[in-house]
C-alpha cells in the first residue's frame, strides 16, 4: 500500500501537472531505443519563441556553486531556471513572491536551506548571500522561501534546494552557449490544450534533424513529450539519465515505510 501510494502520488502536488511535459531525447543504438531526460540547449529558446501552443516553458541547468555567508560555506543544491518555472510548478511559498525570479540578482531558497543559512526561514527574506563558483563570488538577495518538496517529487533534493534565474548560468559556465547543440538542458513545456500536443511534437521533429547535423556523436531518433505524471517512475524503470529526482526503487520505499511502522509500534510498547 505504502509503495503504491508513493508512486501514485508522485508529482501530484503540481496543479498544472497534467499539462506539463518534459522534452526527452530518444536515441536508437543497435535496435534499442534509449531515453534521456535532457534536450539540446537551443531547443528551449526555439520552443518559447516559435511554438504558440506552448503557454509556458522553462529550462533547468545544474550548478556546482555553493553559498557563502561571512566566513562559512554551505551547500546550495542550486539550479538555474527560467522565470516561468514557479508559474508552471506548484511550490508552497512561506515568504516572498515568485515574480522576482525574473531578476538575475534574486535567489529562492527552500526552508531547509534558509534555516541552514539564517537559522529561520522568516528571517531569510531580503537578506543577501554570496554565490560561490570557482574563485568568483556573486551577491544574491533572497526573494522567496518555499517549503521543501516531498520526497515523491521530481524537485526533491536532499538537504534542500535553491533556484536562480537561468541567465546566471553564464557566469558559472561562460563556455556554455545557448545556441550550442552540444550542450544539453532539462526542458519542460506547458501545453494547456491536450489536443495540440501532437502538433507540438510535430514541430519538434525538424529540431531532431538540426541536432543530428551538428552532432555526429549524439544523433537523435526523436524528441518526445513526456507528461509529468508518471515521468519519474518511467525514469526509474528505464534507468533514464535525468537531472530531476528519479523515483527510488519500490523496495526502498517499502523498506522505509515498514521501518517507520516498526518504530511506531516500539514507541507504543
Amino acid at each position: 500500500y505504502f509503495a503504491n501510494e508513493y508512486n501514485n502520488t508522485y508529482d501530484a502536488i503540481h496543479t498544472n501537472g497534467a499539462s506539463i511535459y518534459r522534452v526527452t531525447s530518444q536515441r536508437e543504438f543497435e535496435g534499442t531505443l534509449t531515453r534521456y531526460g535532457l534536450a539540446p540547449m537551443p531547443v528551449g529558446n526555439i520552443v518559447s519563441r516559435t511554438m504558440p501552443d506552448v503557454s509556458h516553458s522553462t529550462r533547468m541547468y545544474y550548478s556546482n556553486a555553493n553559498f557563502k555567508l561571512e566566513d562559512d560555506v554551505f551547500g546550495a543544491n542550486l539550479r538555474y531556471v527560467d522565470p516561468d518555472f514557479f508559474s508552471m510548478f506548484s511550490f508552497d511559498f512561506v515568504a516572498g513572491s515568485p515574480a522576482g525570479l525574473k531578476d538575475p540578482t534574486s535567489v529562492y531558497l527552500s526552508v531547509e536551506v534558509a534555516e541552514r543559512l539564517f537559522h529561520s526561514a522568516g528571517d531569510a527574506l531580503g537578506k543577501t548571500v554570496s554565490m560561490v563558483y570557482g574563485g568568483s563570488l556573486k551577491e544574491l538577495k533572497v526573494a522567496g522561501v518555499f517549503q521543501d518538496p516531498p520526497m515523491n517529487s521530481s524537485f526533491y533534493f536532499k538537504n534542500g534546494s535553491s533556484y536562480v534565474n537561468f541567465d546566471n548560468h553564464k557566469d558559472e559556465f561562460p563556455y556554455v552557449a545557448e545556441d550550442d547543440w552540444k550542450s544539453v538542458v532539462t526542458l519542460f513545456v506547458q501545453i494547456d490544450d491536450a489536443s495540440r500536443v501532437a502538433k507540438v511534437h510535430e514541430q519538434l521533429l525538424p529540431l531532431v534533424e538540426r541536432n543530428n547535423e551538428a552532432r555526429e556523436d549524439f544523433k537523435l531518433k526523436d524528441l518526445l513529450l513526456e507528461q509529468l505524471p508518471g515521468m519519474a517512475i518511467r525514469d526509474r524503470l528505464e534507468s533514464t539519465q535525468a537531472w530531476t529526482f528519479v523515483a527510488p526503487p519500490q523496495s526502498a520505499v517499502l523498506g522505509s515505510a515498514v521501518m517507520g511502522v516498526l518504530m511506531l509500534l516500539l514507541a507504543c510498547v
